[in-house]
């Protein structure tokens, strides 16, 4: 169990690193600090697309999704280098081992 959490850590890092490498060309080509966020990033992907089946859950589930919309709100806010090498350090800490 231990390798699969430090593999998902990896793959996070990896994914950090490349969005800050990405972030990086886009401030030196700027001449200013460009943080993409991950909200900007997953609807350029069209992962953020609203469909009509998210209405029905937001009326059933109540309080829940309306705690979680305001979280979601905030961590897409966030820098997308910043959350997944957040991630990867959760998972890293989660996938340790101490030595005897």
């Amino acid at each position: 169990m231990r390798w699969v959490l430090r593999c998902v850590a990896v793959i996070c890092l990896i994914v950090a690193i490349a969005a800050a490498v990405f972030d990086a060309a886009l401030s030196v080509s700027s001449a200013r600090f460009v943080f993409v966020p991950l909200g900007e990033v997953l609807a350029s992907l069209g992962i953020m697309a609203k469909t009509a089946t998210w209405a029905p859950v937001t009326q059933a589930g109540g309080s829940v999704i309306a705690w979680w919309n305001h979280i979601s709100a905030i961590l897409l806010q966030l820098p997308t280098w910043l959350l997944f090498g957040m991630v990867s350090l959760l998972f890293f800490v989660a996938g340790y081992q101490r030595r005897a």
